[in-house]
């Protein structure tokens, strides 16, 4: 089995397809994405309180915080991604739905999150981000750290 290339996780490749992502993830997942977002995002909002800190890993263009926003409107949310270009079409949807009060999204590698604070957040998500990351328990074990005890994460399992 070859290595995965060296900037594997980085983002850059996520960087080229930024403005395509949302209708090419539509269309091979046959839009069964959308439900599974779904799904993952009502199962967060059964476990966290209202007012919930919620971290949204590989959040991408911002489809899961954006759910986890109108799902819980008092949340507030961080959204985290290599991909700057994929954060600047969610910068983009979550100013068109006026969430920039309650969403924040912000470059960065889910293998290191030492700028966050343990135990911090109340729950947290990732939607199909862990397949592109390099050194999954490593980013497991940051999303653990930042995560209250008794806290929630989320992601499919698809």
């Amino acid at each position: 089995v070859d290595s995965p290339p060296s900037d594997f996780g980085s983002g850059q490749m996520f960087d080229m397809i930024a403005g395509r992502y949302d209708m090419i993830n539509r269309v091979l997942a046959m839009r069964m994405d959308v439900k599974w977002r779904i799904d993952m995002v009502e199962r967060v909002a059964q476990r966290v309180p209202e007012n919930a800190l919620l971290l949204d890993v590989a959040t991408g263009t911002a489809d899961v915080a954006l759910l986890l926003s109108q799902r819980l409107p008092k949340a507030k949310i961080l959204g985290k991604d290599p991909s700057n270009n994929m954060l600047d079409v969610g910068r983009q949807k979550v100013n068109k739905q006026n969430k920039k009060e309650k969403i924040l999204l912000e470059t960065g590698d889910a293998q290191d999150f030492s700028s966050l604070e343990t135990s911090y957040f109340d729950g947290g998500t990732m939607a199909f981000g862990i397949r592109n990351v390099p050194d999954r328990q490593k980013a497991l074990c940051e999303i653990h750290r930042v995560i209250k005890p008794n806290g929630v994460f989320l992601y499919p399992r698809v």
